[in-house]
């Protein structure tokens, strides 16, 4: 009876040791797992985290170059209307200009002030050219004139012995005056 005790109390004890035994490697793998899973948890976390910023910085970045070519575009919208508005202006400027000019080729202080100029080189002129409208036209009888109707008024002189003319025009003086006004204007006008 003594051996069937023994056995019985041996696989009681045996039992009793792999449970106890068991229980405390379930505990250590539970503790392990627990651990893992908020390693784990935290990589996941870490990783969306990372993932957000770069998302965000790229979606800051497009923003923000999306700005830019709409300030870019903006900028570019309004130098266009200022270049249409300035060149109108400059425009006019010119025409009412020129509608005085045409007024001072009708008065005697323009017909002596062309004629002083034709006087000047009267010897070496193989001829002129003027306005078809011009008021030199009846004054001048000894010269050869040719009409030349984009000529507002002045006088554009050809000499006989070389290839070099004499412009006196109004027309050469108010390119003149554009070509100034807009190197040294410091306006973005736009020529057609």
């Amino acid at each position: 009876m003594m051996d069937h005790f023994n056995e019985e109390s041996l696989y009681k004890y045996f039992e009793k040791t792999i449970k106890s035994e068991s229980v405390e490697i379930i505990q250590e793998i539970e503790k392990e797992l627990v651990v893992m899973r908020e390693k784990a948890l935290k990589n996941v976390s870490d990783e969306l985290e990372k993932s957000k910023e770069i998302n965000l910085e790229a979606k800051k970045k497009l923003l923000y170059q999306k700005h830019q070519k709409n300030l870019s575009d903006l900028k570019h919208k309004y130098d266009l209307e200022l270049m249409r508005i300035r060149n109108g202006l400059v425009n006019e400027l010119i025409n009412e200009l020129k509608k005085k000019l045409i007024e001072y080729t009708k008065t005697d202080e323009y017909v002596s002030k062309m004629s002083d100029i034709i006087e000047k080189y009267r010897s070496d002129i193989d001829y002129i050219e003027i306005s078809k409208t011009d008021s030199l036209n009846k004054k001048i009888k000894d010269i050869k004139i040719q009409t030349n109707d984009e000529i507002i008024g002045g006088v554009n002189i050809v000499l006989k012995k070389s290839s070099f003319q004499i412009d006196t025009t109004f027309n050469s003086k108010i390119e003149d005056a554009k070509k100034w006004f807009h190197q040294n204007s410091k306006l973005f006008v736009v020529e057609k």
